[in-house]
């Protein structure tokens, strides 16, 4: 049976771990491909990232073959839905198969700037940031030894999201696309996610959940039979 992979990109902060409690409760058609950021999980000595062109350049020839000999689709949730929209541009710059489908989840499109700069807040407001938000882990939060190795992570990674500039070069996916968004996410409001339809060529359908930015947590079984029920 010829699988379709399922390419996941975290959120800031968040490692491949984050999505490998979804293998049991996917189809057997879909294969879990969760990718590795560097300087976090096996890659943790690996560098920090200093913009969204960087991951690219460091993730895309680690799958640069597997995009050629199957089909695919790509899930990202914030951070990660910039990552997916990007990785597409990079396969269609190389003229390789593009996704069957694409998941954006928890993300404005990405030629709308939040124009935020919480990168550079002192660690006491950052923390508290993150704390609204929700979505961290506690044990983290409350271990000054787990902290200190994590606020450089989540850091850099809102860096990167707040630096990256959109090309205004016209680019469209090719692919029907998915839409998952939070009622009270502060960080994707429903008239801005609205907008993904300009970023297809193709369908683009919404779906939206009770909860804040990281409604992924809580309404995972409803994800997954979306994706499920997409892909297969």
């Amino acid at each position: 049976m010829n699988r379709i992979k399922l390419f996941c990109f975290p959120y800031a902060g968040g490692s491949s771990a984050v999505y490998m409690g979804w293998k049991k409760h996917l189809s057997d058609k879909i294969e879990l491909r969760p990718l590795d950021l560097a300087g976090r999980g096996r890659r943790i000595s690996e560098p920090l990232y200093n913009s969204i062109e960087e991951v690219i350049e460091d993730i895309f020839p680690q799958i640069k073959n597997e995009l050629c000999d199957s089909p695919y689709s790509i899930f990202g949730h914030s951070m990660g839905a910039i990552l997916a929209y990007e990785l597409v541009r990079k396969a269609r710059i190389h003229k390789l198969r593009e996704p069957d489908h694409v998941f954006f989840s928890g993300r404005v499109p990405p030629f709308i700037f939040p124009g935020t700069k919480n990168h550079l807040l002192p660690n006491s407001e950052f923390i508290k940031l993150l704390e609204e938000f929700g979505g961290m882990n506690e044990e983290i939060l409350s271990n000054q030894q787990l902290l200190s190795l994590f606020l450089p992570i989540i850091r850099a990674d809102y860096k990167i999201v707040e630096l990256y500039k959109h090309i205004e070069d016209g680019f469209k996916l090719d692919c029907d696309i998915t839409i998952l968004n939070g009622k009270m996410d502060r960080l994707a409001n429903r008239d801005d996610v609205s907008k993904w339809k300009e970023c297809t060529n193709k369908a683009c359908t919404f779906y939206e959940f009770d909860g804040g930015h990281f409604f992924i947590n809580d309404y995972k079984s409803k994800i997954l039979e979306i994706i499920n029920n997409t892909l297969s």
